[in-house]
């Protein structure tokens, strides 16, 4: 059974008009993180509840009927859910809230059918609109390019393959080459190593200072881009072990928490590697993706905004 209207209406109710008074805001957020909060919680302790299907795989049914029928009763509560999710990703990763509803409202059932967050992330961080961002803003500041660079070496160092970035690397995403051919060619953006090169060994200190000079100067939304996407990477090259990536997870996790930036969420910040361990072997792999982006961008967006 489907809810397109319910689904529509869920995203819509999400983005009120402008107009609407602060106090409302502040309820809804207030609203939105104990929810989160209830998730994490339900889910360290194994429950079953409306809430962590929207972000867990679900259990095998006895019978299709059976099926059907969770189907109906879920569909509302996950439909919800994943329009918060999405309301998150859209205002962590353009840093502000989403202005057309429609579209919102099509990305948000696109989700409910089906779609992959690291899809529609990946959306976003290479869309027209962020584009605009990227080639519209001043350049980013010397904390956020420094914890950018930082937090990049941290990324590569532990592929086998690391990505070789130069200054070219630090320029906003070119657009996409017309069909008939009638654009220049997009400068290439990363080098990787070539056939028969051997990888040279990866120093953080050294890498870090180089990104640093490599990137100074860039726009924020270049290096939300950039380290978005080679985060993606490193957990691509890691979560086919599910032990070993929920270990990759949990520590990191605990290590971005010790930069005091308000992840939206107070058990984002918990020390307990443990907790966050054990959340991990239950989540999807597209959520555990997404709460490394979300704490990343986040992180710089923090570090730009003490510039201002």
């Amino acid at each position: 059974m489907r809810y397109p209207g319910l689904l529509l209406t869920t995203a819509l109710l999400l983005f009120l008009p402008a107009c609407n008074s602060m106090d409302n805001g502040i309820t809804r957020t207030k609203e939105y993180l104990t929810r989160q909060a209830d998730l994490l919680k339900i889910a360290t302790r194994g429950s079953r509840s409306n809430v962590t299907l929207a972000n867990a795989s679900p259990a095998a049914s006895p019978s299709p009927e059976h099926a059907a029928s969770r189907e109906d009763i879920d569909a509302p509560a996950r439909a919800k859910a994943n329009a918060e999710l999405l309301k998150e990703m859209y205002s962590v990763v353009f840093m502000q809230d989403p202005k057309d509803r429609s579209t919102f409202g099509n990305i948000v059932d696109s989700l409910n059918q089906g779609a992959s967050l690291e899809g529609i992330y990946n959306g976003f961080t290479h869309s027209t609109e962020y584009r605009k961002l990227e080639t519209g803003k001043s350049s980013a500041s010397p904390d956020a390019v420094k914890i950018f660079s930082e937090e990049l070496a941290q990324l590569e160092s532990e592929l086998p393959d690391p990505t070789h970035f130069n200054e070219k690397s630090a320029q906003p995403l070119p657009p996409p080459l017309i069909p008939d051919g009638s654009s220049a060619p997009a400068p290439r953006e990363i080098e990787f190593t070539g056939v028969g090169e051997s990888p040279r060994p990866f120093n953080k200190q050294e890498m870090t200072a180089k990104y640093e000079k490599h990137f100074i100067g860039a726009s924020i939304f270049t290096l939300k881009r950039v380290i978005g996407d080679e985060a993606l990477k490193t957990m691509a090259a890691k979560k086919d072990f599910r032990e070993k990536f929920a270990t990759w997870f949990s520590r990191n996790v605990v290590r971005l928490s010790a930069r005091n930036v308000d992840f939206g969420l107070a058990l984002r910040n918990n020390p307990d590697e443990a907790f966050h361990y054990k959340w991990a072997l239950s989540a999807t792999d597209d959520r555990l993706q997404w709460e490394i982006l979300n704490r990343l961008h986040r992180l710089l967006n923090d570090a730009n905004r003490q510039k201002q």
